[in-house]
């Protein structure tokens, strides 16, 4: 498991609203062998997206995957928005989804 994530700590919000529009069909839009499954957490400060890597070797392809998506849906830079999100992965990622959890 892995989680990329963009929030307003680091970016501002216009970016954080931009980003959250192109991930919103991200776990419809993704089609490949890299990406077991997705899921999109989004609200005004930040957007989270919770992946499982098809195997533990295609985290790094996996979120690339992911990333061109956001990308294309937003007509961003492929740069501009891997730079925009941090990855976190395996008991990084399930310590993230459960203090963001506890948060809201």
């Amino acid at each position: 498991m892995f989680s990329l994530v963009a929030a307003h700590t680091w970016l501002d919000l216009e970016t954080v609203a931009q980003l959250a529009s192109g991930s919103a069909e991200v776990s419809e839009t993704v089609s490949t062998d890299a990406v077991a499954g997705v899921v999109t957490l989004s609200t005004c400060n930040r957007v989270e997206i919770y992946a499982e890597a098809g195997s533990p070797q295609n985290v790094e392809q996996a979120s690339k995957e992911i990333l061109r998506t956001i990308a294309k849906t937003t007509d961003m830079p492929y740069d501009h928005v891997a730079a925009a999100f941090k990855l976190y992965r395996n008991d990084a990622a399930v310590r993230h989804l459960f203090e963001v959890g506890s948060g809201l």
